[in-house]
């Protein structure tokens, strides 16, 4: 019998690296998300640093200052949400794509085990077929021998 050979196998395989591609953009969706967190933590910092600054002793041009930080803070931290929301929709979507690419990898996967399954059954078959007919000849030459042996011995 031939060795067992998957037919979808390249299919297989372009599969498992789709599955792979996809986990790398899924990666990236997820650290764009880590980076637009650490920059609204900055931010928010950076915030905090004014607000102490200004507390210990400040000046009207410090009040000022503060103000159009305070106005600039608000603007990025709108921004920053909102970079954020798409971040996430963006990975969502990506999650998404990966489960599709794993589904479809798992179709496939199941194909192979079935046919190797299939395989492996036809195998067995062609080998009880194989010891059967040995068993045949075998019995069959026995049987010859020993009718020989019964023509070739003289009567008593």
């Amino acid at each position: 019998m031939k060795k067992f050979q998957f037919s979808l196998d390249k299919v297989r395989h372009f599969r498992q690296l789709q599955l792979g591609a996809e986990k790398v953009k899924l990666e990236a969706c997820a650290a764009r998300i880590r980076q637009i967190d650490d920059a609204a933590a900055n931010l928010s910092s950076e915030k905090s640093t004014a607000i102490a600054s200004l507390h210990s002793g400040g000046e009207a041009a410090s009040y000022e200052s503060f103000a159009a930080f305070s106005d600039y803070s608000e603007r990025a931290r709108r921004q920053l949400q909102s970079l954020r929301e798409q971040a996430v929709a963006a990975f969502e979507r990506q999650k998404s794509a990966v489960t599709i690419a794993r589904q479809k990898l798992e179709v496939l996967e199941k194909c192979k085990e079935r046919a190797l399954d299939e395989w492996k059954a036809e195998f067995m078959r062609e080998q009880e077929d194989l010891a059967s007919e040995l068993f045949l000849a075998a019995t069959a030459r026995r049987i010859r021998a020993a009718r020989r042996e019964a023509q070739t011995e003289p009567p008593p």
